[in-house]
């Protein structure tokens, strides 16, 4: 909208003011001046929050200008206000004077011509606005779309006719594909009196159904959900069966060099578990299809103390490091019965970062947790903690290091302890879960796990093992670094 201005006056539509504050009459002037002359305690308490409001500088110089009060610009606002008070004493603020009058009239017949203008550009900007708009809705080609480019549009093409609810024009219910503000629909449809919605689908691509009978919507957004589950399945059957192909090399090439060639061997030895797996998990895959979606499930087995083995897993959802064992009182001595501090700081003492078995092999990465600083493999600990260790698992330390899983086994079953931390803000698990591995083949090229409450996933969580090299790709964290210490240390970064 247009301003006009003129000899200190501006005039903007219907308002003519000076520096955009309108003229105040004589009356009430009075009443800000004086509000203890009012007889009620209320209006009196109105009139002074209005006076504290209003009066400024610039609010007594522009009434004195309203009413051709003579003033300098130099003077100062206690100056303005007396001259201000002395005019309404004296009624010179009673009525406005011609000249201002005079002025008014003379601004609004310039203005005219500026308005018009102005409402006319106004109505031809509109126009085509409208013919924009009309012609991005007539591309649209499924309700989404619509809802989309235009709610408004959409409510009245769909539900309603004159601004109210016509159940003729959709009387079955719509899936509104690719719409985004699911919010402001079901706002909308509210207000409007028997229309229905509900969303279908997975979190991360929620679909919202719209219509006037509740239970076809909901019946419909219970079909959106059952296909996206099935299209997500789909999708991670697809990822997996792209993953297995590594598996099925690996067996191609005669179960790897450490299985001895493609004759199954007589027994299971535990030194043919190092390597590297995939896993498949489906209770994690189903909980969270976005975490496991293009990210690849692993397990990476590596030499350990004794005749333990150390692991590096991925589940997605958490990572860390498990201690495996074909004794499950091994474990025990090791990481304790219960999962009080004090007995998992027997593990921390026996997988210390100080010395953590043989030297960096070739190929394999150090695990990091986010930000984490890497230790360095193959820094060697003190003999005394080496014995002490080494009697808590009761396997006497020589001058030679036993070779890990030396002895053979009737059994296929290997025991498990892990640790590790959610993956999504960093927290650490203390408490060591339990659960086992069975080999279901003496070459260890395939296995069928069990943890028996896995924290934050569920309790009795089965994942399958599918090997695909001979050689871990990743190098577990050390024990140590899911401590209850390491805990601590994260909740406190995680607040400050």
């Amino acid at each position: 909208m247009p301003t006009l201005k003129s000899k200190g006056f501006q005039l903007h539509g219907q308002d003519f003011t000076v520096g955009g504050i309108a003229r105040v009459g004589g009356a009430r002037l009075q009443e800000l001046l004086n509000p203890s002359a009012l007889r009620l305690k209320r209006e009196q308490k109105h009139a002074a929050e209005e006076a504290h409001r209003l009066f400024s500088k610039a609010f007594f110089a522009a009434q004195l200008k309203h009413y051709d009060i003579p003033f300098r610009s130099s003077h100062k606002r206690d100056e303005l206000l007396s001259l201000l008070k002395n005019a309404v004493s004296q009624g010179k603020c009673n009525h406005v004077p011609q000249s201002v009058l005079d002025i008014a009239a003379a601004m609004k017949t310039d203005y005219a011509p500026l308005y018009q203008k102005w409402q006319a550009e106004c109505a031809a900007w509109d126009a085509a606005k409208k013919q924009r708009d009309d012609e991005a809705f007539a591309k649209c080609k499924t309700p989404g779309e619509r809802a989309n480019c235009d709610l408004d549009r959409f409510m009245d093409m769909y539900f309603l006719t004159d601004g109210k609810p016509d159940k003729s024009k959709t009387p079955k219910p719509l899936v509104l594909s690719g719409f985004q503000d699911r919010w402001s629909l079901h706002s909308r449809a509210e207000r409007v009196p028997g229309l229905e919605t509900c969303s279908g689908g997975p979190p991360s691509n929620r679909e919202l159904c719209i219509g006037w009978d509740r239970s076809e919507v909901f019946a419909l957004a219970s079909r959106v959900s059952e296909r996206a589950y099935e299209a997500e399945k789909a999708k991670q059957k697809a990822e997996w069966e792209q993953q297995m192909a590594r598996h099925r090399r690996y067996i191609a090439r005669g179960l790897g060099t450490g299985s001895g060639g493609s004759r199954q061997p007589d027994t299971f030895d535990m030194a043919r578990c190092l390597g590297s797996y995939i896993i498949q998990c489906d209770e994690i895959a189903d909980q969270w299809p976005d975490v496991v979606r293009g990210h690849t499930l692993t397990m990476d087995i590596s030499k350990g103390r004794g005749n333990t083995l150390l692991a590096a897993y991925d589940f997605g959802i958490i990572e860390g490091t498990m201690i495996l064992s074909l004794s499950e009182d091994t474990l025990k001595a090791i990481v304790g019965g219960n999962t009080s501090e004090s007995e998992a700081s027997r593990s921390d003492d026996f997988y210390s970062s100080e010395d953590d078995g043989d030297g960096d092999e070739e190929g394999i990465h150090t695990q990091q947790p986010d930000g984490g600083i890497k230790r360095k493999a193959g820094q060697s600990s003190s003999l005394a903690r080496a014995t002490a260790s080494a009697a808590a698992v009761r396997h006497p330390v020589t001058a030679k290091r036993r070779k890990t899983g030396a002895v053979p086994s009737l059994t296929r079953r290997v025991y498990l302890r892990l640790r590790g931390r959610e993956t999504g803000e960093g927290e650490i698990i203390p408490d060591p879960d339990s659960g086992h591995i069975d080999f279901l083949s003496n070459s260890c090229a395939t296995f069928a796990g069990l943890v028996y409450h896995l924290t934050f996933v569920a309790k009795n969580v089965e994942f399958r093992g599918y090997k695909v090299s001979d050689t871990p790709r990743v190098k577990p964290e050390a024990w140590e670094d899911f401590s209850y210490e390491a805990y601590e240390h994260a909740r406190v970064g995680r607040w400050y």
